[in-house]
């Protein structure tokens, strides 16, 4: 084996309402309850061909696959606590340079995702390389939904669960920008909604895009150089249904707001069942969120809606970021203080 990186995080979120379905797996003195990428461990997963031993890890049972790798649902070996551990996929047919920005991504999100210590950011245990090549990050095994397939199943959430839901995703995104980490792929998908010591929490996931900031003297932040080439050549990252217009404009600066954009889309979403702009081609998206003014909550949902939170979530989809809160910290305050369901 290559040297781990082992990381071991405090944590187990906390909140109120169990997940619809969604039961916890974490044993006592092992690692808690993961939720791979927008991989949900609750919903049947796929079986795959047996795995064997990844290192300090036996392999169970493939959970699914993403862009980049396979999720399997696995056991570390010295204690069987419940892990989940994702692999790098060699297709066998990628060039050498697209298998190297594979492997970089893959290991961006490893160690960008280890530095987080909040209890709704997804905590990394391991990370690093078997003798033969294969790259891989141990993870909490959770047991629950993604927010799209949890509002996909069930229908809109109540107004109280999706403040909370989403306050809990800008405490995980707020340390996040606070180390200089810009996610630029929050979405439904990578919201998981987990079950963990009896209690329903949040859970961001998938730090496979991030954007890599500093500060400068005078407490700006600015991109770290050339940390964040790997989708510069390729194609806009992100999904453009949740895609802030600096995202999409050529040459715009794009900072932590944009995250904040995408985190009131996904408010949206949760709170009415629909994206705030629906459109057949990606183009007819990323226009919109260049262009068009999102209908109110209320009137997408044809029944009223709280008003503190409906004008919050309207706010965070102002084109100009300058018009949006400023931080995810200030959001999820705002979110807290409108006291929803109170």
């Amino acid at each position: 084996m290559l040297g781990f990186l082992k990381r071991m995080f405090g944590g187990g979120g906390a909140s109120s309402a169990p997940p619809e379905g969604a039961a916890s797996v974490a044993t006592p003195g092992a690692p808690a309850a993961v939720a791979p990428e927008s991989v949900a461990a609750a919903v049947a997963p796929t079986k795959g061909p047996p795995a064997g031993d990844l290192g300090a890890y036996a392999l169970d049972e493939l959970l699914g696959k993403g862009g980049m790798g396979e999720v399997w649902r696995g056991r570390r070996k010295a204690d069987g606590a419940p892990v989940a551990v994702k692999v790098i996929r060699d297709d066998g047919d990628l060039p050498p340079d697209k298998l190297a920005e594979r492997q970089e991504r893959f290991r961006r999100e490893a160690t960008s995702t280890s530095q987080l210590t909040s209890p709704h950011a997804i905590r990394i245990f391991d990370f690093g390389a078997t003798d033969d090549g294969r790259f891989f990050y141990a993870m909490e095994l959770l047991e629950g939904q993604d927010l799209d397939k949890l509002v996909r199943a069930g229908g809109p959430l109540g107004e109280e669960r999706v403040a909370r839901l989403i306050a809990e995703s800008c405490d995980a995104l707020d340390e996040a920008h606070r180390v200089g980490l810009v996610h630029r792929d929050i979405k439904p998908e990578n919201v998981f909604v987990a079950r963990v010591n009896g209690r329903e929490t949040a859970k961001v996931l998938d730090f496979g895009l991030v954007k890599l900031l500093e500060a400068g003297s005078d407490g700006s932040i600015f991109d770290r150089g050339g940390l964040a080439k790997l989708t510069a050549a390729a194609q806009t990252p992100g999904t453009p249904a949740f895609m802030a217009p600096e995202q999409v404009k050529p040459g715009a600066a794009i900072d932590h707001r944009a995250d904040i954009y995408a985190l009131a889309c996904v408010a949206y979403f949760a709170l009415t069942g629909q994206p705030v702009f629906e459109g057949r081609m990606e183009t007819q998206l990323m226009f919109a969120h260049l262009h068009a003014d999102p209908d109110p909550p209320s009137e997408k949902l044809g029944k009223p809606v709280h008003a503190g939170l409906e004008a919050l979530i309207l706010k965070n989809l102002a084109k100009s970021p300058d018009d949006r809160c400023q931080t995810m910290g200030e959001l999820g305050r705002e979110l807290r203080a409108l006291g929803v369901g109170a």
